[in-house]
């Protein structure tokens, strides 16, 4: 995997579309993929995004598979 950097006002890992992210989705226990379908909208975006400031309107309470650096260690494994 690709090293991460993080910009901001990007939001990127804000969209998560789980049949784009077939690599992704084994790295997810059966609770996560629950909560991220109750987490996006229609559109594919995180409804906690702040779509204008491209900001995670819960950022310190966000769940591990949005800890970008974190959650990229699962595909160090």
């Amino acid at each position: 995997m690709k090293s991460w950097t993080c910009i901001d006002k990007c939001g990127a890992c804000c969209k998560f579309d789980l049949n784009e992210r077939l690599d992704t989705v084994d790295k997810l226990s059966i609770k996560d993929i629950a909560e991220i379908k109750l987490m996006t909208n229609k559109d594919g975006w995180c409804k906690y995004l702040d779509q204008k400031n491209k900001k995670c309107k819960i950022y310190k309470n966000r769940p591990h598979f949005c800890r970008v650096e974190k959650f990229s260690m699962k595909f160090k494994e």
